[in-house]
């Protein structure tokens, strides 16, 4: 169970955002890349941005990441190269798709249930937009970095090292961009001990 109460305002804006970003996408849930989309958002996440920075990783560099892979059906590279072995070529059935229906074509509202989707109005109207598994983890890994640094709170600072933890599509958007777990927690670190 997660426990909101230690979130800080840093990392209720993010998880917001998050939140936010799903509903914007048609998504029945929300996600780890909406988790790291509202990470590099303006405003969102202030700790996560100066990490991001301190391993000299750009958000504009997530940005397009995280949109190449949606547009590519969520599928992360792995996940392609893995049907190319397989001969599929996934750039030639995006690029396909995208030339009869147009661009992002394949692009995905991760979680399914579009907005005029009945079955999404009726639980959003009820529930509001529910998180999914791989972000549920992500909230709890959030929990353990910040108890792993005697932290009494869980800010983004925590929330982003616990993006690149968990395995999936955000992990592998922030490992390509050279953002790992370790080099995100030994900027935290260097950081509180420069504070």
């Amino acid at each position: 169970m997660i426990v909101f109460e230690r979130f800080t305002k840093d990392a209720r804006t993010l998880v917001t955002t998050a939140v936010g970003r799903a509903e914007a996408d048609g998504a029945a849930r929300v996600d780890a890349l909406h988790l790291l989309g509202a990470v590099v958002e303006p405003g969102s996440a202030t700790g996560a941005l100066d990490l991001l920075d301190a391993v000299d990783v750009a958000p504009s560099e997530i940005i397009d990441r995280v949109g190449e892979l949606r547009r590519h059906a969520g599928l992360s590279d792995v996940d392609r190269r893995a049907l190319r072995d397989l001969g599929i070529d996934v750039d030639v059935v995006v690029a396909r798709a995208e030339d009869h229906h147009g661009e992002g074509a394949l692009a995905v509202a991760t979680g399914g249930g579009g907005p005029g989707d009945p079955r999404r109005r009726r639980r959003r109207s009820r529930w509001h937009v529910r998180f999914g598994q791989d972000a549920k983890r992500v909230l709890e890994v959030s929990l353990r970095q910040a108890l792993d640094v005697r932290d009494g709170y869980v800010g983004s600072e925590h929330v982003l090292p616990a993006l690149a933890t968990v395995p999936g599509p955000a992990a592998d958007v922030l490992l390509a961009a050279g953002a790992s777990p370790d080099r995100l927690r030994r900027a935290m670190l260097q950081r509180r001990k420069a504070a």
